[in-house]
């Protein structure tokens, strides 16, 4: 009771002044107060109910875990009166533990086409009648699926790209998260041949110009592998530039309810020709598009052109542009919503306009991949980017200074750590303070560079430790010195306007004083940028009001800027311009649509023929 009561103390004191504490210089009381942390999670608890047992896949039916029923990972389970979190590991274990009488163990983040098979495992009850509390172990939660179908995700992490390096290490992990098992899986890799010129594998691979092709054959229900492949960066290689890896794991999801795709499918394809970009948009697919695609072009993060189309197959649009020096341009394509695994495709070109040997202003990390089908996943780098002995990232890292991110965005958390010490390092604790808005439910584990385990303390802590670690320092192993851990996670519903979410973390190396990184935070926001005028930026919100909607004679909107010189449009779902206003100026508009057969349309605004902005239209 004592200890449990310390534990709990110690947690709402370093809280307390934790933020009290937040954005001041280090101290000796902020190490004080993280080792009081770090001390009080490892005090075991003399009056708790420790509850631990495997999830698995309950491949007959019968409600008990057989030898050859896989193990379910990744799995997040929920103490609903305590609030307490805990995630299987790889072997589908799990264990939770709380400071009362009571337990109920709900599932967290089970998918829509699984379920707990035995209905009296949809609640767990633990109650303790004597006053005596015990430990229940072995108590194993059985999953099925709603239906027989396949569920495959990939996931890739990389290492710092150096150039003229051959141990640039490209991590790829898969898995079947479904029921049914699949055959003749296969994972397609997309690089730059500009920019990496040799890859090596230890085993087979087809390599089509700028794509990898990597047969992984049969892949079990809730199995999961890796493949990993290292990348040499050429040497001539402008330092500070991006580059861009993409995976695709096919055949896709059957587990996903239908939709109305349209199965086409568009590419992106950029060129320079001297300082002026080239997007040229095909659709190669064998069949027509239905709704038009949108594409939009960024000078930096400032948006410079945008255009809707529907294109029919064979047949390519090209979009021009001339970039100003030293920017990057960024190509936004929306294909198709309902898209298997690339309903936006984004690139990045950062040469076409450089004027310089080195690139110091990259913003490629600043978007979002884009990568939220489980099929797809993209991770862009720097070459050679310096990092500090421990650093924090997050992408899209936002716009501007201010870090302007969008409201539905995915965060994707990388740690980095370095061995600056002259002894190997044995092992390593971080602890990741999670933001209020952050929802625990969504965290996905996704790579590390060394094995680790992973537990949920306080429901709002994430502890990676890395142990029996041999990180040898700089002088040893110039190559191998450094480390890093990265995760998913999502903000909890949808975060309000101006929410600031921000996260750092502690790490402790061979049990020493506790190192705190920084901090790096995000403000959801439904921003964008136009260019207007001599290189000025004015904001124009994504949630101008337009009513009434739907709509039968006339409409009205109300901007939140004025415009100086423009137009709008209203056209219909095949790309048609049915009734376009020029001349328009102010913010306040009203447009007669009496003239229009009812139906669902498209209404854009263009400002000075550099920003469509787009908003869903009825009429009726």
């Amino acid at each position: 009771m004592i200890i449990g009561a310390i534990e709990r103390e110690l947690s709402v004191c370093f809280f307390r002044e934790y933020k009290k504490l937040k954005g001041y210089k280090y101290s000796c009381m902020k190490k004080l107060l993280i080792f009081c942390l770090l001390f009080a999670q490892h005090i075991v608890a003399q009056d708790t109910i420790n509850v631990s047992g495997i999830v698995f896949y309950d491949l007959n039916g019968d409600s008990i875990k057989q030898v050859n029923e896989p193990a379910v990972f990744n799995y997040i389970l929920k103490d609903n009166i305590s609030g307490t979190y805990a995630i299987t590991n790889s072997m589908g274990f799990y264990e939770i533990r709380v400071i009362n009488d009571s337990i109920i163990i709900a599932p967290g983040n089970l998918a829509s086409y699984q379920s707990i098979n035995a209905s009296t495992y949809k609640n767990i009850l633990i109650v303790s009648n004597t006053g005596v509390l015990k430990d229940s172990m072995n108590l194993n939660i059985p999953i099925s699926c709603s239906g027989t179908c396949h569920h495959l995700r990939v996931d890739m992490t990389t290492s710092v790209l150096k150039k003229c390096d051959t141990n640039n290490i490209v991590k790829i992990n898969f898995s079947n998260q479904g029921c049914k098992n699949v055959i003749g899986a296969s994972i397609k890799v997309e690089i730059d041949t500009n920019i990496i010129d040799s890859i090596l594998y230890p085993f087979t691979f087809v390599q089509n110009i700028d794509q990898l092709y990597f047969n992984i054959g049969n892949v079990n229900p809730f199995s999961q592998g890796s493949i990993e492949l290292k990348v040499r960066v050429k040497c001539n290689v402008i330092s500070g530039i991006s580059n861009c890896l993409r995976a695709t794991i096919t055949p896709y999801s059957t587990c996903k309810p239908p939709t109305n795709y349209d199965n086409s499918n568009l590419s992106l394809k950029t060129t320079c020709k001297n300082d002026t970009i080239i997007a040229t948009v095909s659709n190669l697919s064998g069949f027509d598009m239905n709704e038009p695609s949108k594409i939009v072009i960024y000078e930096d993060i400032i948006v410079q052109l945008s255009d809707t189309a529907t294109i029919k197959n064979n047949q390519s649009k090209v979009y021009k542009y001339r970039m100003s020096p030293n920017s990057t341009a960024t190509i936004l394509l929306a294909q198709n919503i309902n898209h298997p695994a690339q309903p936006i495709l984004i690139q990045h070109n950062e040469l076409c306009a450089l004027k310089t040997n080195l690139k110091t202003n990259s913003i490629v990390n600043n978007f979002s991949r884009y990568d939220d089908k489980s099929e797809y996943v993209e991770v862009c780098g720097i070459i050679n980017e310096a990092l500090a002995e421990i650093q924090k990232s997050v992408i899209p890292s936002g716009f501007t200074i201010n870090h302007y991110t969008p409201r539905d965005a995915k965060f994707s958390y990388r740690f980095d750590f370095k061995n600056l010490s002259n002894d190997t390092i044995k092992k390593i604790l971080i602890l990741d303070t999670l933001d209020a808005s952050l929802d625990i439910q969504s965290f996905i584990p996704i790579n590390a560079s060394h094995p680790y385990s992973i537990r949920i303390i306080n429901n709002n802590i994430l502890e990676f430790k890395f142990e029996n670690l041999v990180l040898l320092d700089s002088i040893k192993a110039p190559n191998g010195f450094t480390g890093y851990v990265q995760f998913y996670i999502v903000p909890r519903n949808l975060p309000a306007k101006n929410t600031l979410i921000s996260n750092k973390y502690a790490i402790v190396f061979d049990n020493k004083t506790p190192k705190v990184s920084n901090a790096v935070i995000n403000i959801m926001n439904d921003t964008v940028f136009v260019k207007s005028g001599n290189n000025q930026i004015s904001r124009i919100y994504i949630d101008l009001k337009l009513f009434p909607n739907p709509a039968s004679t006339l409409v009205f909107l109300e901007l939140e800027n004025e415009i100086e010189s423009g137009s709008i449009r209203i056209i219909d779902m095949n790309g048609k311009v049915l009734l376009e206003k020029t001349k328009i100026t102010g913010n306040k508009i009203q447009l007669n649509i009496e003239k229009l057969i009812p139906g669902n349309y498209i209404l854009q605004v263009l400002d000075k023929n550099k920003y469509y902005f787009n908003k869903s239209l009825v009429i009726q």
